[in-house]
């Protein structure tokens, strides 16, 4: 009985044709949607997308902030819904306090991918000890504009102290 002889010829590339996959072109795949919508700039493309994962969990996690409960079809609790505290802002330490609350909550519901850190209010000159004191120019409603910062971490994705603005409109 003979020994079996075995031919390498298939198990991988020369010198040479390895050379012709290092130059090859990168192609991106969208993500998702970016928001607030806008014509695409590529060919091809209806909506401008997103192909980073992360700008696509930032842009969601904004969404998500700014949603109230019953905004959304098919979703009547989707949402941090700060709208039943920015009206009652009496004191900014209790507003931070519960807006915390219901961002860390939504967030640990919906986007889980995603470890809240904290929640502040982003210009200084924007709430002065406990009152709102800016107003929105040429606005005789009474309301604010109020600028969040959101601070967060991406495990999976290995993006640490991330942080995006939400404005949020505050009356009373």
């Amino acid at each position: 009985m003979g020994r079996k002889s075995y031919k390498f010829k298939s198990s991988g590339l020369r010198k040479k044709e390895n050379r012709k996959l290092r130059n090859q072109k990168v192609i991106t795949r969208p993500i998702g949607i970016k928001t607030p919508i806008a014509l695409g700039k590529e060919e091809g493309d209806l909506y401008a997308v997103h192909v980073n994962p992360a700008d696509q969990l930032k842009d969601n996690l904004r969404n998500l902030i700014q949603t109230n409960f019953g905004e959304r079809i098919g979703r009547p609790e989707y949402g941090a819904n700060l709208i039943s505290i920015v009206f009652d802002l009496g004191a900014a330490e209790n507003f931070i306090k519960e807006a915390s609350i219901k961002i860390d909550n939504a967030i640990k519901k919906y986007i889980p991918a995603i470890t809240f850190k904290n929640v502040s209010i982003n210009n200084s000159e924007t709430i002065q000890t406990a009152n709102i004191s800016q107003r929105i120019p040429g606005d005789s409603t009474g309301l604010a504009l109020l600028d969040l910062r959101i601070l967060f971490d991406i495990p999976a994705l290995r993006l640490q102290n991330q942080k995006i603005d939400v404005l949020i409109y505050v009356g009373g």
